[in-house]
Order: C-alpha cells, then sequence, then structure tokens
C-alpha cells in the first residue's frame, strides 16, 4: 500500500479493461496520471467546485481538533478554498455550519457566498444587530483572495436564496436582523412595518456595492444577462394584489433590469422554475393561483401554463400549452430551452402519438420564441432526465419507453426502460439505444454521454465480463460521431460518472467487478477511481478509493474525497486517526 499521496505519483495505463491492480513502481514511471493529497479532512457531503476553485468545510474535530477560525474551541466546520490550478489550500477563517440545509455554500466562477455563523464564529456580531444568532452573508473572490462581509444576515433556506452570475450575487436579508443607529429596525421594503420578510438585495463583486431591491420574495431568485427574477410575496409586500386576482397570497414573478433598476411585473403567479434568457423570461403560470383562470383552454384551472415575456415589453405572451408541475419542467442549454408538456393537464391531449394522454413531452423553444413538439415521453425525476450540457449535443434526457407507446427502444425485447436520446445542434434527435439508470440521469459534456447501464435492462446481459448479470456497467457515447464504448466496468450509478475536457472519471466497485481489489489495500468494498480518455480502448486505475463527490471541473483534473478506511485505514490528513473523508486532486497528463 502506498504512503498518504502527498507528492505527485504516476499510475498505471492497464492493457486492457480492470484486471490489473495497482503496482507503486510501475505506476511511477508511466506518467500518467498525479495525485494531490490537500491533506485536511473535510464535512461530507459538501464539497463543490468550479473550474479553478474547489470548496469545502472543514470539521475541527476531524482535523486533530484543532482551532482553525480562531474562535478558542475546536467544535466548527471552517471554510476552505483550493486552488485546483496549483493545488494551494486557503483557510478562509470562518466557520459555516448551517442547521438548515446540507448546501451552505455556494460556488459559481470565482466566486463563493459563504453563511458565516455569528455563534460558531466565538459569538460575535457580525452584522452589528446587537446578537449572535444570525448567519452572516461572506462572499470569497478568488481573483483577489478576498473574503468581504456584506454585514447583512440572510436566509435560513441558504440554498435557495442564492443566484450567482458572473458578478452578481443575489441574496435575501431578513427584515428582523436590519436596525439601525438607534436600535430601530429597518423597513427594508417601504411597507411600512417590519416582518417576518426576506427582502431581495444584489452584491457586485466587480465593484463591492450591495444594494436593496426593495422586494420581498420567495425562494429561488434567477439571475441572467442583466436581470434578476424574483418571486415577490403579495401578503409580504405591502399586501398589494399584484396579479390582479382580488386576493393577496400569490407569489407575482417580478423581473429586475440591473442597468437601469427598472421593474417589470408579469402580472401573473408563477412558481419556483423560471428561466431568463437573452431575449426573454420564461416561466410558468399556476391557474390555481391567477383566479383559477383557464389559460390554456383545456377546461380546468388546475396548470402551470407556459408563458414568457419579452425584455423590454410588457405584456406576457401565453405560450397556452400546461408544464409538468415540476422543478425539471423548464431547462436552458445553448440558448435553447427543454420543456416538458403535461398531456394529462393539457387536457389529455395525446403529444406524442401513443394513443394516451399522461405522459410527459419533451417541446423545445428556441430563441425566436418559436415552440417545438419533440414528440417523446421524457421521465423526470432524480437529478432531472433533461441535462441541457455540452457543446456538440444540446440536451440529453431519458426516454420512458411504457409511456412512448410501449415501445422498445434499445433492442432488449421489453418495454421497461428509460433510454437516453440527445438533441443535436442541428435539430435532429438520436437514440443512443442504451437503457441508463434513472437515478443520476445521464451525464453530458464536451460532446460526451455518459451513462451507468443496467445489465438487467439490456437483456440480461453480462456487460463487464465478470459472469453475471446483475451489474450497473459505464458506457460512454460519441454525440459526435455515433459511437457508443462499453468501459467493462461495473459502477454504481450516472452520479459515479463524470466527464471534461475530452477525457472521462468514472467509479468501480470492487465487488461487482469481480477483479479482486483494485486500489491493493486487500479487500474488495471499494469504489476504485479509473480514468479513460474519449478515445482510449484502455483504462487508467488511478487506485484510489472514493467515497463520492466525483466532479471534473477543469480540464485535466478530477476532484474526489476518500475515505480514509476505505485505503487501507491509512491517516491521510495526519491528525492521528483513521475516520475522515479527505479531499484529492487528479490531475490527467
Amino acid at each position: 500500500m502506498r504512503a498518504a499521496p502527498t507528492s505527485l505519483i504516476a499510475l498505471l495505463l492497464a492493457s486492457q479493461a480492470l484486471t490489473q491492480s495497482v503496482n507503486v513502481a510501475d505506476t511511477e514511471r508511466a506518467g500518467l496520471v498525479a495525485i494531490e493529497n490537500l491533506g485536511v479532512a473535510i464535512a461530507p457531503p459538501a464539497l463543490y467546485a468550479s473550474s479553478d476553485i474547489a470548496v469545502f468545510r472543514v470539521d475541527e474535530r476531524d482535523q486533530g481538533d484543532t482551532d482553525l477560525n480562531g474562535d478558542g474551541d475546536a467544535v466548527d466546520q471552517v471554510v476552505h478554498v483550493a486552488d485546483l490550478r496549483t493545488g494551494a489550500l486557503r483557510n478562509l477563517g470562518v466557520s459555516s455550519r448551517y442547521a438548515t440545509t446540507a448546501q451552505d455554500l455556494v460556488l459559481e466562477g470565482p466566486l463563493v457566498v459563504v453563511p458565516v455563523s455569528e455563534a460558531e464564529q466565538g459569538g460575535t456580531d457580525l452584522n452589528g444587530d446587537g446578537d449572535t444568532n444570525d448567519y452572516v452573508v461572506h462572499v470569497y473572490d478568488a481573483r483577489t483572495d478576498v473574503l468581504t462581509n456584506l454585514g447583512l444576515a440572510t436566509s435560513r433556506s441558504f440554498e435557495s436564496a442564492i443566484a450567482i452570475d458572473g458578478e452578481t450575487v443575489v441574496f435575501y436579508v431578513p427584515e428582523q436582523s436590519v436596525f439601525d443607529g438607534s436600535g430601530q429596525g429597518v423597513d427594508l421594503n417601504g411597507d411600512m412595518d417590519i416582518a417576518f420578510e426576506e427582502i431581495a438585495h444584489v452584491y457586485r463583486a466587480d465593484t463591492m456595492e450591495v444594494t436593496n431591491l426593495g422586494f420581498a420574495a420567495g425562494i429561488f431568485p434567477v439571475v441572467a444577462h442583466g436581470r434578476v427574477g424574483l418571486l415577490v410575496r403579495e401578503a409580504s409586500q405591502g399586501s398589494v394584489d399584484l396579479n390582479g386576482d382580488g386576493d393577496i397570497s400569490d407569489q407575482v414573478l417580478v423581473v429586475i433590469d440591473l442597468d437601469s433598476g427598472a421593474a417589470q411585473s408579469t402580472g401573473l403567479a408563477s412558481a419556483s422554475r423560471f428561466v431568463i434568457t437573452p431575449e426573454r423570461t420564461v416561466f410558468p403560470a399556476l391557474e390555481e393561483f391567477q383566479g383559477a383562470a383557464d389559460l390554456n383552454g383545456d377546461g380546468d384551472a388546475n396548470d402551470w401554463v407556459l408563458h414568457s415575456l419579452e425584455h423590454g415589453s410588457s405584456t406576457p405572451v401565453n405560450g397556452g400549452v400546461a408544464l409538468t408541475p415540476s422543478t425539471a419542467s423548464i431547462r436552458e442549454g445553448a440558448g435553447v430551452l427543454g420543456l416538458a408538456v403535461s398531456e394529462l393537464q393539457q387536457g389529455q391531449t395525446d403529444l406524442n402519438g401513443d394513443g394516451d394522454g399522461v405522459d410527459s413531452v419533451l417541446h423545445t423553444l428556441d430563441a425566436n420564441g418559436a415552440l417545438t413538439n419533440r414528440g417523446l415521453a421524457v421521465r423526470l425525476g432524480g437529478s432531472a432526465s433533461i441535462q441541457p450540457r455540452g457543446n456538440r449535443a444540446l440536451y440529453v434526457f431519458q426516454v420512458d419507453e411504457e409511456r412512448q407507446g410501449s415501445s422498445d427502444l434499445n433492442g432488449d425485447g421489453d418495454t421497461l426502460d428509460d433510454v437516453p436520446h440527445c438533441l443535436t445542434r442541428s435539430g435532429s434527435i438520436v437514440n443512443v439505444g442504451l437503457s441508463a439508470s434513472s437515478s443520476g440521469g445521464p451525464e453530458l459534456a464536451s460532446g460526451l454521454i455518459g451513462l451507468v447501464v443496467y445489465e438487467l435492462d439490456e437483456g440480461f446481459q453480462d456487460l463487464n465480463g465478470d459472469g453475471d448479470s446483475f451489474d450497473r456497467v459505464v458506457h460512454m457515447h460519441n454525440a459526435c460521431t455515433g459511437e457508443t464504448f462499453n468501459y467493462e466496468a461495473a459502477s454504481g450509478t450516472d452520479r459515479d460518472v463524470a466527464i471534461g475536457g475530452g477525457f472521462s472519471a468514472f467509479l468501480v466497485r470492487e465487488s461487482s467487478q469481480g477483479d479482486g481489489s483494485l486500489n491493493a489495500d486487500g479487500d474488495i468494498s471499494d469504489s476504485v477511481l479509473f480514468i479513460r480518455g474519449a478515445r482510449m480502448r484502455s483504462s487508467i486505475n488511478v487506485g484510489l478509493a472514493c467515497a463520492g463527490n466525483l466532479e471534473v471541473p477543469r480540464d485535466g483534473v478530477v476532484l474526489v474525497w476518500v475515505d480514509e478506511r476505505d485505503e487501507a485505514s491509512t491517516d491521510l490528513n495526519g491528525d492521528g486517526d483513521t475516520n475522515d473523508f479527505v479531499p484529492h486532486i487528479v490531475r490527467v497528463r
């Protein structure tokens, strides 16, 4: 077993698939991959990455009971940032453990938004309100290596109350957390009260200025293309009926132009899933909360009906179709929106020609506002089956065979599978021809579609050559060439596959692969990291057991975290025990 990999270690290129374990002497000569151990224990599952940085919390108790934020105790979870280009580690010196959600850090590009706990920061009043019970917004800018305290408390539903785009951060501030110099509360939205309201604010990293937008809003703000979209709560915004339905119980979508400051109300009650494109804001209007109006002409008032508001226009356009009530109903990719239209909510209209009216059917909305029915029943759920990423294919989505007229789309003799299809830039739809795990959804990036194929769903074929047909096996489909490669590697779900920069990274479950210990620790209970290029016929066994959070944030870099117990109980962070999760950077040469 190799020592804790604090230095660069080159690893073995196996001649065929996965049959060889790691041999340190051979791998050091191969010079194909290098591993960097960041040497600190993270508090899982909070490990997030953008192209240049990764951010995570380090639990002081798991780091040898070390006081990492200087507050005199060792019970906090302190934010650290790793530079993925150099491997340099930066302790931000603030504790961010959040009581109500696992996602307590939000990252995009060079910006990290951190809710700092006053109580865990030595009982420090960070927003000047006279107490130490708040979570106060801080923004770290990796370009300047500066952590800025915005001096404002944030919503306790932190993850769903933050949006970042470029230099702009949108966040909510509870009114009851802001006081003036005389100790009096401040009315942040001008409705003449100081209540349990959360008011939208904008921070600009380039100017380091904070602006109060003056709206009491609900969760999930959106910021894109110089505009902010907010779901404004009527009851909290001066009890004003913003959509004209005679009550004050709705959330009405308002779009704000950040350059001019002009706010445009759509006049329609909406939901959490809406998208701002360069041309328009696209959103569902909820009939039930819009005065029970039938907006799609199907004779009822229970639907989520597609609408769009052109930038600069004052009147939304009714798209006339009902979306599936789901946060996955609208997805954006390369200027084209993927929409899941509900046959059931569209008057049980058969939109995919299979003779029933109970499916969710893929539609697309292009930059000109043209709506196109793609005629395929998509599965929603898990991590959303419409995945708009990549530069060759606009979307990869799961088609439900049973709901697509009981069609056998992968040729295995049954109609029980979810089969990935991709929508290309030319507008054509390509059937990948294999089933895929529905729990994670296929991974799409750089024109490659990574999917984990369940052998049971492929006619009980042994796809990894281990003598059984109960595994989930990694495949890669090239959207550019139409080729599909079987990696003959047993994995878990599609979340165990990541793609970037012309290569893929995936985890192989030793117990399902039948090749013994793949990381040379003497057991077969691990998931071991492998790397493979787009056109390689064999794979690189990195020999590192990974506990999860497999990401490829930039070209040539894989980010993982390792359970010390899976590495023959090796102390990877030097704290004297072997119970920690330690992040590693793997560089592909």
